[in-house]
C-alpha cells in the first residue's frame, strides 16, 4: 500500500511540474498576444492559489536520532533521498486527503437532505427553494406553512398551542390573555368554593303531616271526582340563608296524570331555621282520566288503599345577607297512602270527611 501511494504521488508532483514549466514558457515567449496574455493571467491565478508558481523552499529536518541509526546500516544516502521526497510530497498528499474529506462532507450531506425529504413527503410535504410546502387536498396546488424552515419542523405540529397563534408579538399577547383567562376562572372556583364551606347551603324539607278526604268517586266513563285538604310543613335548615317562596302550586297526581286543579299558595319569606305549614285545598269536579288509569283506580279502590302522589312546584329565591339570588325552579314530591275502605282508620273532622295522618317526608329538588 505504502509503494502504490509512493508511485501515485510520484505521478502527481511530475504532472504539475510540467505544467509550472509549460507555463513558465509560455509567459516569457508570448507574453505580449493578446490571447496568450488572458490566459496567463488565468493560469497565473490557479497555479498560484495551489503554490505551485514560485514555490518556497522547505526546509528539511534533521533526522532523528533513532532513525539516523538505522541509515547507517542500510545506506544513508538513498534513505535520505526518499525521506527529503516524502517530506516533499506531504503537501500533495494533504490537498488530496482535503479533497477525499470534501466529497464525503458533500455525500453526508446529501444523505442528511433524502432522509429530510423522506420525512416530508411521509407527512405530505415537499420541500422547494427552501421552503416546506403543503398540498391542497384534491387541488394539486402547493402552498408554503407558516414556518418553512427544517429547523422549526417539529413548530408545525404544536400549531395547537396557544403561544403559536398570530406568530411573532401576537403569541406572547395570546399567550397572556389565556394565562388572564386561567387565572380569572381560577379565582372564581376558588371563591364559590369559600362561599360554599362558609354558608353550606341546604335545600328545604318538606312534610306531608296529614290529608282531609271530603270527596272521592269514580263514575263512568273514566270521570274522577276528589276533594281534598292537605297539610305540608317546611323548613329551612340553614343557618345563613333566607329563603323566598315567589311561586309555589299545590296539585294531586294518581300514576304520572293530574287529577286536581293547582292549588297556588301566597308568597312568603321563610328566615333562617324557621318553619311554614300550608294547608290548601286541592279538588277536581268530573276529570276524565285515562281509560288504564281508571282500571287500576277501581282496583285500588276495591281493595281499600288507594297510592297518590301531592306535588308542589314553583320558583324560590336565595337571600345571603343582602344578596338575593335568581329565581331557580322547586319541585315537591309527596307519597300519599290512603285507605278509604275504613274510615276507623282516620279521624271524622264533619259528614262524610275523614282526616288521615301520614307524616310522610317529601323527596324536594332544586
Amino acid at each position: 500500500m505504502g509503494f502504490r501511494s509512493r508511485s501515485h504521488s510520484h505521478l502527481f508532483l511530475n504532472e504539475f511540474e510540467t505544467s509550472a514549466g509549460r507555463f513558465n514558457s509560455l509567459s516569457r515567449n508570448h507574453c505580449d498576444h493578446p490571447y496568450a496574455s488572458d490566459v496567463v493571467d488565468t493560469l497565473s491565478e490557479q497555479f498560484s492559489s495551489m503554490s505551485l508558481l514560485r514555490r518556497k523552499p522547505r526546509p528539511v529536518p534533521a533526522l532523528p536520532s533513532s532513525l539516523q541509526s538505522s541509515l547507517r546500516l542500510n545506506g544513508v544516502k538513498d534513505d535520505q533521498r526518499l525521506y527529503r521526497e516524502r517530506l516533499n510530497l506531504e503537501p500533495f498528499y494533504e490537498l488530496h486527503l482535503s479533497r477525499i474529506r470534501k466529497n464525503e462532507s458533500q455525500q453526508d450531506r446529501a444523505k442528511v437532505l433524502q432522509r429530510q425529504e423522506a420525512r416530508l413527503q411521509k407527512r405530505g410535504l415537499v420541500h422547494r427553494n427552501g421552503n416546506v410546502l403543503k398540498e391542497s387536498v384534491g387541488t394539486g396546488v402547493f402552498h408554503p406553512l407558516q414556518r418553512p424552515t427544517f429547523k422549526t419542523f417539529d413548530s408545525v405540529k404544536k400549531h395547537n398551542n396557544c403561544g403559536n397563534h398570530g406568530g411573532g408579538g401576537g403569541g406572547g399577547t395570546a399567550s397572556r390573555i389565556c394565562g388572564a383567562i386561567i387565572g380569572f376562572i381560577i379565582i372564581v372556583l376558588i371563591t364559590i368554593f369559600l362561599v360554599w364551606v362558609i354558608l353550606q347551603p341546604t335545600k328545604p324539607r318538606f312534610i306531608l303531616q296529614d290529608a282531609t278526604v271530603y270527596a272521592f268517586n269514580l263514575s263512568q266513563p273514566n270521570l274522577l271526582t276528589s276533594n281534598f285538604q292537605i297539610t305540608i310543613a317546611s323548613r329551612n335548615r340553614n343557618s345563613r340563608i333566607g329563603i323566598y317562596y315567589d311561586r309555589l302550586h299545590v296539585y294531586a297526581t294518581y300514576r304520572n296524570q293530574q287529577i286536581t286543579l293547582r292549588t297556588a299558595i301566597p308568597p312568603t319569606y321563610q328566615g333562617h331555621k324557621e318553619d311554614n305549614v300550608w294547608s290548601p285545598f286541592v279538588y277536581g269536579n268530573s276529570v276524565p282520566i285515562a281509560p288504564f288509569n281508571a282500571v287500576a283506580l277501581g282496583d285500588e279502590q276495591n281493595r281499600g288503599f288507594v297510592t297518590l302522589i301531592i306535588r308542589a312546584d314553583g320558583r324560590v329565591r336565595w337571600k345571603v345577607g343582602t344578596l338575593i339570588t335568581g329565581k331557580y325552579h322547586l319541585h315537591v314530591r309527596c307519597l300519599a297512602y290512603i285507605n278509604l275502605a275504613d274510615k276507623a282508620a282516620g279521624v271524622h273532622v264533619g259528614e262524610n270527611a275523614v282526616k288521615y295522618m301520614l307524616v310522610n317526608k317529601c323527596s324536594v329538588n332544586v
